[in-house]
């Protein structure tokens, strides 16, 4: 009973009050602390009724700052209409359970309160736990739920509260960026909206040391978005420094896959000297049980074709690896599709495939490839195993090459007709090669209207590898 307390000091001169814990049945002498500026009446087990006792008491004080744990949404919602119905100007800071619902509520909250009244009034008291953290990060993205995680994130990061990302402790908060960042990447690897990028920008400054499993984590993430941010000279770099320090923090397959990821870091700079990271991926992958069964050999056997295709310079006889290696590679990829009924790796493998043979006008076998890989692409729509933007890319690059080598064979008609119908394709238009399909597009049509000689580069698409 707060009417007892006046024996050990005046109501008047109190301006804080810690009531956390007390078994509290009559508070209605806090209308009489007319200076308090900090209630804390934090407790697991406070009845609803003595919740709204306190709230009646305070709402003539000019109280600043209301301390509370709450377990139930319902009641963030009742808090949030008594302080707005009575005008009240104080922050409440909430303790609550981590990953609860309570976090979902006092966010939807917060964002009402800005867009009315351009002000919030909950703050969180407690941080995630790291272990929790973690958890969450290493969770399937694809059962995370996203929402809690956001709303967690945006309560902890709040700077105008008593935690924010620069505290001693916020490793926790950290991962849970980083958690929202995985989901975002595997629902567009691209991150078009730049969702992902801009709460890597926010982490960034906060994970300042290289030599951590965190620092690792981030700059795997961070540098797959950098990279298609075409920044692929900063992700190489970032990339270096998780490189050198992984080992110690992730296993071995996942120590393979961000050597791959610098792989194609080197690639995305045309820095092809890559004999390092060859021997170093060739000598881990080994290790694995099965290894030509792994995604991770299937992936790096697709780079090194790539690499051998980029190395490739015209007019000049191809390496003998080239082939060899684009066999090995239609070999393991069919393997892994027929085992796991995922075709993504096959149709890149025939893909290159498709190119070595224009670049070797290997005419017969590129027409084959070019059926096959129409034949793919549908299996690919009716299983609906890739995204609707990687459906998108094989179709493009699969038109691509059919160009090319309706080109090479000089079937006019056809080749202007699939032209057009590039480039009438509504998606990804800054990803086609616009200006060489024009050539090849007038060149056919000047031919065959004004019967004139104009040439043409029949390898004018040589370059073009999508990988």
């Amino acid at each position: 009973d707060l009417n007892n307390a006046e024996k050990l000091a005046p109501f008047t001169i109190i301006k804080e009050c810690n009531l956390s814990g007390l078994p509290l049945f009559s508070v209605n002498a806090l209308s009489e602390y007319v200076n308090l500026e900090v209630l804390d009446i934090r407790s697991f087990n406070l009845p609803e009724s003595i919740l709204y006792q306190i709230l009646n008491a305070i709402k003539n004080l000019n109280l600043l700052e209301l301390k509370v744990y709450i377990c139930d949404s319902n009641i963030c919602k009742n808090i949030y209409e008594f302080l707005r119905e009575n005008n009240l100007d104080l922050k409440v800071f909430v303790e609550t359970e981590n990953y609860s619902d309570v976090h979902i509520k006092l966010s939807e909250l917060n964002q009402e309160s800005q867009n009315n009244y351009t002000k919030k009034f909950f703050f969180l008291m407690n941080r995630s736990t790291l272990e929790g953290a973690k958890n969450q990060y290493y969770k399937d993205d694809k059962i995370k739920n996203i929402e809690l995680l956001k709303a967690v994130f945006d309560l902890e990061k709040d700077e105008d509260g008593i935690l924010g990302l620069d505290k001693e402790d916020s490793e926790a908060s950290l991962w849970n960026g980083l958690s929202i960042v995985s989901w975002y990447l595997n629902e567009d690897y691209k991150d078009e909206n730049n969702f992902a990028f801009n709460i890597c920008n926010s982490l960034k400054q906060h994970i300042v040391n290289p030599d951590s499993e965190l620092s690792i984590r981030f700059g795997q993430k961070f540098s797959k978005i950098l990279i298609s941010k075409n920044k692929a000279n900063e992700a190489k770099e970032r990339l270096i420094i998780v490189h050198n320090n992984a080992l110690k923090y992730v296993s071995q397959e996942d120590y393979i896959e961000i050597t791959l990821d610098l792989y194609r870091a080197y690639l995305f700079c045309s820095d092809y000297n890559l004999d390092y990271l060859n021997d170093c991926i060739k000598n881990n992958i080994k290790q694995i049980d099965n290894y030509r069964e792994n995604w991770r050999y299937i992936k790096f056997v697709k780079l090194y074709c790539v690499l051998l295709l980029k190395n490739w310079i015209r007019n000049t006889l191809p390496n003998c690896e080239i082939g060899e290696m684009i066999y090995e590679n239609i070999k393991v990829a069919s393997l892994y599709a027929k085992k796991n009924l995922t075709y993504g790796y096959l149709y890149d493998a025939l893909y290159l495939n498709l190119i070595y043979c224009n670049r070797k006008e290997k005419y017969t076998k590129a027409k084959r490839l070019i059926k096959n890989l129409e034949d793919l692409l549908l299996k690919i729509e009716k299983t609906k195993t890739k995204s609707n933007r990687n459906v998108q890319g094989y179709w493009l690059q699969y038109m691509e090459q059919k160009i090319y080598y309706l080109l090479l064979t000089k079937k006019a008609d056809e080749c202007i007709i699939n032209i057009e119908n590039v480039l009438a394709y509504p998606y990804r238009h800054n990803e086609k090669p616009i200006k060489e399909y024009n050539e090849i597009k007038e060149y056919f049509i000047s031919n065959d209207t004004n019967n004139t000689s104009k040439t043409i580069d029949k390898h004018v698409l040589w370059h073009r590898i999508w990988w």
